[in-house]
């Protein structure tokens, strides 16, 4: 199986949903699958820390998708076509799209179904109560549709 786990941010050190995805991914290696990362990082970061566009992070191939401080729009943007775009051109070195959050990567994975359509989806919700996945799903305009998708996925 080929997997690519599509989260917002990788490089944390204390965040919850990369260490998760880290360790379902390292299980998933013992057990013979393939498994890559797409992610985004600020370029300030990104030069303050030394990462790469194209990367290895415990022994598996990471892409980061860039964006700048304090340009959360512009960013969201660069991530959700940057996203949506490699997933497209690598579409034959996965077959399941294991996105960490609904409304950033589980949106984009939901929008790039209706061009891969041969592919599986997986979507892991991951924050509850004030900051719920599911509430700021709800905020988007297109909410209704998104959620549609995941489910037919």
């Amino acid at each position: 199986m080929k997997v690519v786990h599509f989260l917002t941010y990788l490089d944390s050190q204390t965040g919850g949903m990369e260490r998760q995805a880290l360790q379902l991914a390292k299980r998933l290696r013992e057990h013979g699958h393939e498994i890559f990362f797409i992610t985004c990082a600020h370029i300030s970061r990104m030069r303050r820390e030394r990462l790469k566009w194209r990367d290895v992070k415990d022994g598996f191939r990471v892409y980061r998708i860039p964006g700048f401080s304090g340009a959360r729009y512009l960013n969201m943007s660069f991530y959700g076509v940057g996203a949506l775009i490699f997933l497209l051109f690598a579409r034959r070195r996965y077959q399941i799209i294991h996105a960490h959050q609904l409304y950033t990567s589980g949106a984009v994975a939901a929008f790039a179904k209706l061009f891969l359509h041969s592919k599986k989806l997986i979507v892991k919700d991951c924050c509850g109560g004030e900051f719920s996945d599911v509430k700021f799903l709800k905020a988007l305009l297109i909410s209704w549709w998104v959620i549609r998708q995941m489910r037919s996925a």
